[in-house]
């Protein structure tokens, strides 16, 4: 099972959280790029100012085995 958005909303800026289940870790790009080990860590809630995202998110076990990536487009 890969990661989960939770959504809150605001006006300007929106804080977007991440969770996955399990221990490991989340990582996630905001350019629409597929996600690795080597993208950004997830660590606290992402803030989404005004503007278009697309984004991509990959939860990987402390055995090194990734989920699937799960998207989002944020107008």
């Amino acid at each position: 099972m890969g990661p989960e958005y939770m959504e809150e909303y605001y006006t300007g800026i929106q804080p977007l959280k991440l969770t996955g289940s399990g221990s490991g870790k989340v990582y996630y790009t905001l350019d629409g790029s597929d996600p690795d080990a080597s993208a950004t860590p997830y660590t606290t809630p992402i803030l989404l100012e005004d503007g278009d995202y697309l984004v991509k998110a990959v939860f990987i076990n402390d055995n090194g085995v990734p989920s699937e990536i799960v998207s989002k487009e944020y107008p």
